[in-house]
């Protein structure tokens, strides 16, 4: 199974955020611009995963440490990956909320790590994001969309979510394994 847990959004967010990916499609055709469902905070993306592994990270999301309070988040802008050159993804950044999102991704990172069978190393500096497009070869600057991105949005995230990803020949589809309620 593919797996990954994330936070995800409130319905009314996603709708601002995929008018915003429209906008870059609109501007720039030849990006993949992530679906609707696919927009929320990516916490961990674990891959391929068998069932015992699966059933060990749920045990793990039952940890009552897991449960901090709800995170108020204001969104807001544009950011690219990597910082400079032609962006490989291009994201919503975190304003405010992103030191409490960071806090629960280093938890959950050492509640796996604890267990023993988990040997997850990270890779590069966590930054709390909604990826809104996934860019190959086409030459995007940013520059010239910043205005529209010119917005904040106020949510709230109450929850953490482990799915699996279903790879269909129309997009991923996304499966709730398990949910912790924040707060």
């Amino acid at each position: 199974m593919r797996i990954f847990a994330a936070l995800p959004l409130p319905s009314q967010a996603v709708k601002k955020l995929e008018e915003m990916a429209a906008e870059l499609k609109n501007r720039y055709p030849d990006l993949r611009v992530v679906k609707p469902q696919g927009m929320h905070i990516t916490m961990v993306f674990f891959g391929e995963l068998n069932q015992d592994q699966v059933l060990e990270i749920m045990r793990v999301m039952d940890n009552p440490e897991l449960k901090v309070a709800s995170i108020q988040v204001v969104l807001g802008g544009i950011g690219q990956f990597p910082p400079k050159g032609r962006p490989r993804v291009i994201y919503c950044p975190i304003h405010r909320g992103a030191p409490e999102i960071s806090y629960l991704y280093h938890l959950y990172y050492q509640l796996l790590s604890n267990t023993g069978r988990f040997s997850i190393e990270e890779q590069r500096e966590f930054t709390p994001h909604i990826t809104l497009a996934r860019n190959k070869d086409t030459r995007v600057s940013l520059s010239g969309v910043e205005a529209m991105f010119r917005f904040e949005y106020s949510l709230i995230l109450d929850r953490l979510v482990l799915y699996q990803s279903i790879l269909r020949p129309q997009g991923a589809e996304y499966k709730v394994m398990k949910t912790v309620m924040l707060g």
